[in-house]
């Protein structure tokens, strides 16, 4: 059997990120009420003092990329391309990615009751629901991770074109978080560290299978 698409694998990444998702949220909220850490504090001070107009209408514009509106119907559209051509495993592994992360952002989100920045005026309208971790990073991360490992197994030209840009997105979705004021930098890390290791368990389980094990 492969070690990659071991059932194994797939348990390590995931229990890898319920410890940082645990970890995390001890640390975050080891002060009272959850309140910002000191290096968070820093961290949305110098960001604050970096606003320019440029920066504030890019970062307004790219923090769409990581939300559900975006996000949706893009993995919608491209499940429908994927089953339109018979690639059943690969669609469901990225419906997956998706439906899994929101859940487990939002369900961590309720547990952990951290409150959003206050200390500097956000630059958007201030999400509804807790700050820790990052819906939005996690969400781009799988996604953008999920995609390439599909385009990676179906058309490697496409991915060596499309890897560089999609990296990108990734940081500056990222970034935007912050720079927006509507996230911890702790918020994002970890937003971003649990998306990765929910797809690469995913992966090991769905898309990593050998045959032998498909058919027990």
């Amino acid at each position: 059997m492969s070690v990659l698409g071991s059932r194994t694998l797939a348990v390590a990444c995931w229990l890898c990120g319920f410890a940082i998702l645990a970890l995390g949220a001890w640390m975050v909220c080891f002060a009272p009420n959850c309140a910002a850490t000191a290096a968070d504090t820093r961290i949305m001070g110098w960001f604050s003092q970096q606003r320019s107009a440029t920066a504030d209408q890019l970062f307004r514009a790219v923090t769409w990329l990581g939300s559900v509106a975006v996000l949706a119907p893009l993995v919608l559209a491209s499940v429908f391309a994927l089953l339109s051509r018979r690639h059943i495993r690969e669609a469901y592994f990225l419906s997956a990615a998706l439906v899994g992360t929101i859940a487990i952002m939002h369900i961590s989100k309720l547990i952990v009751g951290r409150s959003r920045p206050t200390d500097v005026d956000a630059l958007v309208v201030m999400p509804w629901d807790p700050s820790f971790p990052s819906a939005h990073t996690a969400q781009i991360v799988s996604v953008i991770l999920a995609g390439l490992l599909v385009i990676y197994r179906l058309n490697r030209v496409w991915f060596n074109s499309l890897w560089p840009a999609a990296s990108i997105a990734i940081v500056l979705v990222a970034l935007s978080r912050i720079y927006l004021q509507v996230h911890y930098l702790s918020d994002v890390l970890v937003g971003a560290t649990v998306g990765v290791l929910w797809v690469c368990g995913l992966a090991s389980l769905v898309l990593y299978q050998t045959k032998e094990r498909q058919k027990e």
